[in-house]
């Protein structure tokens, strides 16, 4: 009978309008860190990484920049640090196609002209390590000479 289905019409709506409103509502912070696992743990940040890298600990150096989510993994900063774990790891094709990255960003960028340098004369390219190291001699040129102009 219709008099049957008119109660649970209006349920049903309600428990629509509940599901819908708990679709759009993100979920509570409390509600997320509740679970104590290792999702809770603060997100690592660069200089963490850096830290680690300084003190010698390299494979946890890399976890942490391999965990590492954008903004923080886009910056040249990034780059230059994670190349040079990878370097020092002997992972040398890891560490070019990094350091090229940096680059990219700033093509005069010394300290990693210099590294480029070191891996391509570790790579056998001797020819391309001079490169490396006459671009890395003139970004270190055009920046005392800036300095200089800045101080007068």
């Amino acid at each position: 009978p219709p008099s049957s289905l008119a109660p649970s019409k209006p349920r049903v709506q309600t428990a629509r309008r509940q599901h819908h409103r708990h679709q759009m509502a993100p979920p509570q912070r409390s509600a997320i860190l509740s679970d104590a696992g290792p999702e809770t743990r603060p997100q690592r940040t660069l200089e963490d990484a850096r830290s680690m890298a300084d003190a010698g600990q390299l494979e946890e150096a890399m976890a942490v920049l391999e965990s590492m989510q954008p903004p923080d993994s886009t910056r040249p900063e990034f780059f230059e640090l994670l190349g040079s774990v990878q370097l020092s790891l002997a992972q040398l094709k890891a560490a070019r196609d990094t350091f090229s990255r940096v680059l990219y960003f700033k093509h005069d960028h010394e300290e990693v002209l210099l590294q480029m340098a070191i891996l391509s004369v570790q790579l056998g390219q001797d020819k391309q390590a001079a490169r490396f190291r006459r671009r890395a001699m003139r970004a270190h040129r055009d920046e005392q000479s800036q300095s200089s102009e800045e101080k007068q």
